[in-house]
């Protein structure tokens, strides 16, 4: 996880990974940047699936996190899961201007982790105020949960602290079975859909 990140711009970022698992290795404590732009490039290995954590990260940047072909917005602090396996991540730090404060477009993004056992977490963004609600269905097309999350304003929810969550219950309290559901968020006009497997 990242520490000890410097936000002033008179003086060049710095930053390290914080290695607590003995399964991690470190490849890489450089960094490749000025005052707006670091990034950062971890190897990981684990014998079996873990988590990924990560706190106080800088409000003055964009913080995106690469890993196996997927690519997250970062907010300050948060987590991702990882499976059994290798991995090779980047942190790409890039300084916000005031265009870059909000989101450019409404989306909802992949749940993580996926496949989900049960649990997960589903983040989005917004680029205006809007009541949200968000819905998993079976494959069949049954509802089985609704999440009425209310009025939230603009913004990035996409750390595990802010995104919507989803215990792997439905609207009766139960587990549900292994299989693909999919998810849809109602944001003011904007409507979307994704799949998500649970996996038992």
């Amino acid at each position: 996880m990242p520490s000890n990140i410097a936000t002033r711009h008179a003086v060049p970022l710095q930053a390290a990974w914080t290695i607590e698992d003995p399964y991690f290795s470190l490849l890489d404590k450089s960094y490749v940047g000025d005052s707006s732009h670091a990034s950062w490039e971890l190897s990981v290995e684990l014998p079996e699936p873990g988590e990924l954590q990560w706190r106080h990260l800088p409000t003055a940047y964009r913080s995106l996190l690469h890993y196996d072909g997927q690519v997250i917005q970062m907010q300050d602090s948060g987590a991702i899961s990882l499976p059994a396996g290798k991995h090779s991540l980047r942190l790409v730090l890039d300084a916000l201007t005031a265009a870059d404060a909000l989101p450019s477009r409404t989306q909802l993004l992949a749940n993580y982790p996926n496949p989900c056992n049960p649990e997960t977490w589903i983040p989005y963004q917004l680029k205006e105020d809007a009541n949200i609600a968000i819905k998993i269905y079976t494959s069949t097309g049954q509802l089985v949960r609704a999440l009425n999350l209310g009025y939230k304003p603009a913004g990035f929810y996409t750390s595990r602290d802010r995104s919507a969550y989803w215990d792997g219950k439905n609207a009766s309290g139960e587990n549900v079975t292994s299989g693909v559901y999919f998810y849809t968020i109602q944001a003011g006009d904007f409507a979307a859909v994704r799949k998500l497997t649970v996996l038992k």
